[in-house]
């Protein structure tokens, strides 16, 4: 039994107001169960007892298409076959750029391997077959700073604790290339530690020309923040510094322990007693809420040890997993601090490249060693998408429809040893026609589309199951579930598909006319010539001694049989993200051999063998008929219900869930482009706030029903709509006079828009029922003292009022010295994270 993923029924809010989730993709669930066919059953090769025949198909682009063109062996074997699109020749480009075609470009084609790849894509889904191609690579993070899950996860595996303060659990060392392979030698010990921290008021005295990370800056309505300063530069440079022993250090939120230098040079002291030199590290700076500094501390790394004998070794799997998975980020490589490409300079890094390094085991016990810049680096997860799969929606023993039809060959941890061969064949799409007088190609050359990234699933609020019956509501960012997550509480999302676009795709919409962007990040741009709307291919689907429901489950595929009256189209080539790739099927035609002679004497109904010519030896003797295409469909349906227990008259798929979600998929036009476009990074980061995405069939923001009538100490019920973590969460709708929001299981009052008051009267977690009543409008009163430090001063609020709004208040408050602050109340730190006793920090109350 999969999990069910729950929507979220508020948008996640941050001082810009409300963020939906959206995507130009979503995801049908997971089978529920798998479908399993019996092994033994399943036709031989040497047996025809079944059907056999062919089915014509006419396919339709409904949007622009593009399949790259094939390369030639010269040109993997010449030196060009590594290079990026825009390092290569203009004629190389042109080459590279155009559609899939075998003798002359003017006539494109469809490979038969895409072709066959989204059928069986289709089929897996529909027949509830298993989901077993699912990435086992290592999936990177980093949450530093989060007060969610997430960075709880990330600190636990990157700190320690030492003596009631946090220290980095991660080793330095150089990385070296040795041969086609990398080592790492350790730093070090020196004082009892391989690295120590510099302030960056310290640094610029000794390191010339070394700017400050962050600047204080000033806003419209004259509050100030901190940003990042553009004349500071990332840097790595040999030093000479004083070490001292390392020690509990009082930050603003906690107690570090590090090694604080205070002394260091560029050049070499003339007394080098007491001195030792190291590799001095300036990275990125780290943002925090005003008036604190945000990151305000440099590394400085000791020298490596001399015994070669310590080397360790990094395994291609962990090399390959940071240059490829997402070690490096785009900050890192686009400022040189890719340690891998630093190694190989050893005119720059004679000893190697100086890194942080952590050693772990994943979630198979085997040993991996993650390596970046600095101590706080991205790290992978221990596990990886695969183990959020459940075993039984991957249970390799078993053998599904798909695998019966298009056959399946062993792979690593198969139980079964042999192979089987698929009984399906799919042509090559060849180009048909097109409407005269417009283009064959969406343009007359070449041009960069907008970037296509490769997928992200460390997006983790879209790509799993946020499930409140496993304690992960959608309405709690501080308790999503992530690939850190037991996978017992949370799964993969399902198969993931690309949502059809509204309109006319034209180029456009879909090209990238910044220059600067493309000369910012060649690597990520690439050359396409994509077939335009409206031409026509044809192709064929072979297929040998498919059974009726078989036979059924290729053709649902292929004729998509949805609502009556509703265009279904497939999806395919590149780009769809950005709405090419949408196909319709115009006709698909039936047609069964006759293998043996039929039961009349005429020669036109011989069968396949007897005869070469038809009666008239005007053509071959195609020994076939036309088969009736809905009838099959119709028995395919009777199996999978059957198969399911879903008793349904007549029989149909589309009633499941499941299914009226796939075919939400794949209307077209699809829905509202607002609601399946990327969001934002800049100048709002809206996948900050991580939004939970929704199913295909609530992607729009669900409607509010008023509570009518609603008036001062009345009393209205409602249901629990979600549970986890430490609280619950209420929704009780909308109100006539304002939106009511949600409220944790720490206090007694719902904060809405209007900033009216809801309080709650009584709570039955046993029956998921709680009662409400509306307050009288009156402001939320100030959260009480406990023992311990004061409560944040600056606090954000939480709903309803803007951040300048709340500083032009304060501003006309009665001011408190900080040391009156400080003498009013008593600072208690907690004795093993060194946060507040009272559970307050200056971001505001977390859970201790």
């Amino acid at each position: 039994m999969t999990l069910q993923h729950d929507n979220p029924t508020f948008g996640r809010r941050d001082r810009d107001g409300e963020v939906w989730a959206r995507a130009p993709y979503n995801f049908v669930p997971l089978p529920s169960p798998v479908v399993a066919v019996d092994e033994g059953e399943i036709p031989g090769q040497a047996e025809y007892s079944h059907h056999t025949g062919w089915v014509e198909c006419r396919l339709t682009t409904r949007s622009p298409l593009y399949t790259r063109a094939a390369m030639t062996p010269e040109f993997f074997r010449g030196p060009d076959a590594e290079k990026g699109f825009l390092e290569l020749s203009t004629d190389d480009r042109r080459a590279r750029a155009e559609t899939f075609h075998i003798e002359s470009v003017e006539r494109p084609v469809i490979p038969g391997s895409s072709l066959r790849g989204m059928l069986r894509s289709l089929v897996e889904i529909v027949s509830y077959s298993k989901v077993k191609w699912v990435t086992d690579d290592q999936i990177f993070f980093r949450a530093v700073g989060d007060t969610t899950s997430l960075g709880c996860e990330y600190r636990g595996r990157m700190l320690e604790l030492i003596g009631g303060a946090d220290a980095p659990r991660v080793e330095a060392g150089y990385l070296c290339k040795a041969g086609h392979s990398y080592v790492i030698r350790p730093a070090q010990q020196i004082q009892g530690t391989q690295y120590f921290r510099v302030e960056e008021a310290d640094a610029p005295a000794a390191i010339p020309g070394l700017q400050a990370m962050s600047q204080l800056k000033t806003r419209r309505d004259g509050s100030q923040y901190r940003a990042p300063n553009s004349a500071y530069r990332w840097l790595r440079k040999e030093v000479w510094f004083q070490p001292v022993a390392p020690a509990p250090h009082l930050h603003t939120s906690r107690t570090l322990h590090y090694g604080k230098v205070t002394n260091l040079t560029e050049q070499a002291p003339p007394n080098p007693n007491g001195w030792e030199k190291g590799w001095f590290i300036a990275s990125g700076w780290i943002p925090a809420d005003y008036p604190r500094l945000g990151k305000h501390l440099h590394w400085i790394v000791t020298p490596p040890v001399s015994n070669a004998a310590q080397d360790i070794e990094i395994s291609d799997e962990d090399v390959l997993a940071y240059r490829d998975g997402g070690g490096i980020s785009q900050a890192i490589e686009a400022k040189g601090f890719d340690v891998l490409s630093a190694a190989s300079d050893s005119s720059t890094y004679p000893e190697g490249c100086p890194c942080f390094f952590v050693r772990w085991t994943d979630s198979r016990q085997q040993p991996h060693v993650a390596f970046g810049h600095t101590a706080m680096f991205r790290l992978p997860y221990e596990k990886t998408a695969r183990d959020y799969v459940p075993h039984a929606v991957r249970d390799s023993s078993q053998t599904d429809l798909a695998e019966a039809i298009f056959g399946y060959a062993p792979e690593a941890g198969d139980v079964r040893h042999t192979s089987r061969a698929g009984r399906v064949f799919v042509t090559d799409a060849t180009y048909h026609s097109h409407p005269e007088g417009q283009p064959l190609f969406l343009a007359p050359d070449w041009f960069h589309p907008k970037v296509l990234g490769s997928p992200k699933p460390t997006t983790f609020q879209h790509y799993l199951v946020q499930s409140s019956a496993a304690g992960h509501s959608p309405l709690s960012k501080k308790h999503l579930a992530h690939y850190g997550t037991d996978p017992t509480q949370t799964e993969i999302r399902g198969t993931k598909l690309y949502w059809h676009k509204q309109g006319e795709v034209t180029r456009e919409r879909i090209e990238e006319t910044d220059q600067q962007r493309i000369r910012t990040s060649p690597k990520q741009y690439t050359g396409i010539k994509p077939v335009a709307a409206q031409v026509v291919f044809t192709f064929r689907v072979y297929f040998d001694n498919l059974r009726d429901y078989e036979l059924g489950a290729l053709l649902w595929a292929l004729t998509l049989p949805g609502e009556v009256g509703q265009t279904y189209c497939h999806k395919l080539g590149m780009g769809q993200p950005l709405g090419l790739g949408s196909v319709h099927m115009d006709e698909v035609t039936l047609s069964l051999t006759r293998r043996t002679a039929a039961k009349s004497d005429q020669a036109a109904e011989a069968g396949r063998y007897a005869r070469l010519f038809n009666e008239a030896d005007t053509a071959w003797h195609a020994a076939a008929d036309l088969g009736d295409v809905g009838c099959f469909v119709t028995r395919f349906d009777t199996f999978m219900c059957a198969q399911l227990n879903q008793p349904t008259d007549p029989p149909s798929l589309t009633a499941l869930p499941r299914i009226a979600m796939l075919l939400k998929m794949l209307e077209c036009p699809g829905p509202d482009d607002d609601l399946t476009c990327y969001m934002q990074v800049g100048p709002r980061n809206e996948y900050k706030a991580r939004p939970v995405l929704p199913d295909p069939l609530h992607i729009e923001q669900p409607a509010r029903t008023p509570i009518e009538g609603l008036r001062v100490g009345d009393e209205r019920d409602g249901l629990i709509t979600g549970q986890g973590g430490p609280g619950y969460f209420v929704d009780v709708g909308a109100t006539s006079e304002g939106l009511l929001r949600r409220q944790d299981a720490g206090g007694d009052q719902i904060e809405r828009d209007d900033a009216r008051l809801v309080r709650i009267k009584s709570v039955d977690l046993a029956q998921g029922r709680f009662v409400v009543s509306l307050a009288p409008s009156a402001p939320a009163p100030a959260p009480p003292q406990r023992q311990g430090r004061a409560a944040p001063s600056r606090r954000r609020p939480r709903f309803g009022r803007s951040w300048s709004r709340h500083l032009r208040q304060r501003r006309r408050r009665p001011t408190q010295s900080r040391s009156a602050r400080a003498s009013s109340s008593t600072s208690t730190r907690h004795p093993t994270s060194g946060k507040a006793a009272c559970g307050m920090t200056r971001r505001g109350r977390v859970p201790l």
